[in-house]
């Protein structure tokens, strides 16, 4: 089981950490050391501002992390990158694979439907 940590860092900001021993990034640089999954949330004046999520096979862990924090309907501001951004337009187009260099699920493992899934049910 992959560990994961939620630490505060500076007043009202927290640190989502998750611990991977993937061996490839993106599938296609190795990395023997592993990756982290990092993710931070920030205490604004009308809820919180997420700052980008973990890979997609983690969403039940990330939920989890991000629970001990706040309960995920507060949070205001979601700040997503890629196929993530759609998390507060749904449905959300898929991205051709052309012109990216990957499929529209993204790297190997899927981008992020999973964990947009997950999102989407805890709020």
């Amino acid at each position: 089981m992959v560990k994961y940590q939620v630490r505060e860092i500076d007043d009202g900001v927290w640190l989502l950490r998750l611990d991977d021993r993937t061996e490839f990034f993106e599938a296609a640089w190795r990395i023997p050391e592993g990756i982290t999954y990092n993710s931070y949330l920030l205490r604004a004046p009308d809820g919180f501002v997420l700052i980008d999520t973990w890979k997609g096979a983690y969403s039940e862990q990330f939920i989890d992390a991000l629970r001990e924090v706040v309960d995920p309907r507060r949070v205001s501001y979601p700040a997503l990158k890629g196929e993530a951004s759609c998390f507060t337009a749904p449905p959300c187009p898929r991205p051709s694979a052309a012109g990216r260099g990957r499929s529209s699920t993204g790297a190997a493992g899927g981008s992020r439907p999973a964990l947009l899934s997950a999102l989407r049910d805890a709020l």
